[in-house]
């Protein structure tokens, strides 16, 4: 066996186990070299007998070609990318939109001319927007036909699109990643009929015809069209690192174009240099399930030693406070008619309160006078009774507005006062305990640190290359004419997430 450390340096044998043949150089390039525990190796090793030495490349029908991906591989970048330049290969385009647009058209072109072309790119939102505009240049060209099929999901299906299988189908009918045609769609039974190339007929319902089951096979991403081989390969280059690279490139027998966004070839160039020269190498499946095993661990482990602590209520505690505030100047907005009192009769009957008011204060203040004449102030005397009659009136003519709105908002004080309590309560609980039981408290903060730890390394960005250096932020051509300026290409980032 290889040790992982020196795969990249040696000559380029190939093996694989009983079970079929696999070019090791493609392998290595797709998924790293095995490592010791692996299960390959292990069997490799119990198993020698059972290697195959598979020495050509027989996919591509050009030798320079081979050549080219063969430097891919081995991680001459620069003489990859210069070979792909050199012979028309790389397509330089202003944006998504116009690459989109290109690869279409190019796609149909070699339909039309009798090949057998695949669109490809690495993200699923691209291959999404790639399928929609392959679909709709099918549709159009006529190629669609009969009934369509509304499917689970929202796809539409007729005679004559291409589609691929995102699932297993019952008992083993078919593979994930299945490609076919559609022969024959019933849109009320929600079934429809499929032909693989090889020619087997798939029957697919209901169940089997869902967004999570079925989609378009127009485009597909870099991940499902390993041991695809196909005439011609566009590829959308959106950042799939060297390993995906490679497999999109290495599809096609005739020819594999790359379109990426820049404003000319030499700029071009220069992005899929840098997006090639960068690894993903994949986790072992066993090792992403035991990290994803150990992060539930760890998870359930801190939620139950959280849960046995008594709730915080700073957050409610917060939002009672609130309530209370609001309370307390409603009801003062109650005895002066004021905020949403205002245009209600609390209004009035405060104003004419008030009035009565004023009006008896300024008698009051006539009687008590002691320049005026006493003829005068016994005139005032008899206006006393008068205004404090109409005092008491007006304000029992308030009380009796205002009372029933005073016990409602009396109702909510007491509600509030009352919850203010038991929050109180709990807040005293839960300090209680923390001070009484401090191992509890370190042991979440050690689980908390472990699980923000383990997410961090299941996420942890990738690391810059340092064989190629990261090309300056691309100039755009300007033309005096607006029509015809390109748009803003974004900058190449320079710490890229996985």
């Amino acid at each position: 066996m290889i040790p992982p450390e020196k795969s990249s340096t040696l000559p380029t044998p190939h093996f694989s186990l009983q079970a079929g043949l696999i070019p090791r150089n493609e392998r290595v390039a797709r998924t790293g070299a095995i490592g010791p525990g692996g299960a390959l190796t292990a069997l490799a090793e119990r198993h020698p007998e059972q290697l195959w030495a598979l020495t050509d490349n027989l996919r591509q029908t050009d030798p320079s070609e081979r050549a080219a991906l063969s430097q891919l591989r081995d991680g001459d970048i620069a003489a990859a990318v210069g070979w792909y330049a050199r012979n028309g290969r790389v397509h330089p385009v202003p944006d998504r939109r116009r690459a989109v647009t290109g690869m279409i058209r190019a796609w149909a072109a070699d339909i039309d001319a009798g090949q057998d072309p695949l669109l490809l790119a690495y993200r699923r939102d691209n291959v999404e927007t790639l399928n929609r505009a392959a679909r709709n240049f099918w549709e159009r060209s006529g190629r669609l036909t009969g009934p369509e099929l509304v499917a689970s999901g929202g796809r539409t299906y007729r005679a004559g699109d291409r589609v691929i299988a995102l699932a297993p189908g019952p008992q083993g009918a078919w593979v994930t990643s299945q490609a076919a045609r559609v022969t024959a769609v019933d849109p009320e039974a929600q079934t429809l009929i499929a032909i693989t190339p090889d020619g087997r007929q798939l029957h697919m319902g209901a169940n089997d015809i869902g967004a999570d089951h079925l989609g378009y096979g127009y485009a597909i991403t870099a991940h499902r069209v390993q041991g695809t081989t196909v005439e011609v390969a566009h590829v959308l280059d959106d950042g799939g690192g060297r390993e995906l690279a490679y497999v999109a490139m290495s599809r096609a027998r005739n020819a594999s174009h790359a379109y990426t966004t820049a404003p000319d070839l030499d700029q071009a160039a220069q992005r899929l240099t840098w997006s090639w020269d960068d690894q993903r190498r994949q986790q072992w499946a066993t090792d992403q399930a035991r990290a994803a095993q150990r992060l539930a661990e760890l998870r359930a482990e801190h939620g139950e030693l959280v849960g046995s602590i008594p709730p915080d209520v700073t957050d409610q505690f917060a939002h009672v406070h609130e309530e209370q505030v609001a309370f307390e100047k409603d009801l003062a907005d109650l005895r002066t008619g004021a905020g949403r009192w205002a245009n209600t009769p609390v209004r009035p009957s405060y104003e004419d309160l008030q009035v009565a008011r004023r009006a008896h204060e300024e008698i009051l203040r006539r009687v008590q006078d002691p320049h005026r004449g006493l003829l005068a102030r016994h005139r005032s005397r008899d206006d006393l009774k008068t205004s404090a009659a109409t005092l008491q009136t007006a304000e029992r003519a308030w009380q009796r507005t205002t009372e029933p709105h005073a016990r409602l908002l009396e109702g909510e004080g007491s509600r509030l006062a009352a919850q203010i309590g038991e929050l109180e309560d709990v807040h005293r609980a839960r300090a209680e305990f923390i001070k009484s039981h401090p191992e509890l408290v370190d042991r979440i903060g050690q689980l908390r640190r472990a699980i923000e730890a383990q997410q961090a390394s299941s996420h942890r960005p990738r690391p810059l290359t340092t064989n190629t250096p990261t090309p300056p932020p691309i100039m755009q051509r300007r033309s005096v004419e607006p029509s015809h300026e390109l748009p803003p290409t974004p900058a190449v980032p320079t710490s890229p997430d996985l």
